[in-house]
């Protein structure tokens, strides 16, 4: 899977995706788990959930879809 920019295209509302943000300094640049949504007047937001705490991810520059589950998770 390659990483997708925000500027080409974004996921769809509410689905669940990997995002990459880069701010300055470097050192804060990180991948998270995001869900996309939209805020009131249109305004593009990607939220991070942990534990039914909900935070927006600022400066996200791309966004790739999760992978599919090994055919063998579920038998474990």
């Amino acid at each position: 899977m390659k990483w997708i920019s925000i500027k080409d295209k974004l996921p769809s509302l509410a689905e669940e995706v990997l995002v990459f943000k880069a701010i300055k300094p470097k050192d804060n640049n990180g991948m998270a788990l995001a869900i996309f949504s939209l805020k009131r007047g249109s305004d593009k937001e990607f939220i991070f959930i942990e534990k039914d705490i909900f935070w927006e991810i600022l400066n996200v520059t791309h966004w790739m879809p999760l992978p599919e589950l090994p055919v063998d998770a579920n038998k474990e």
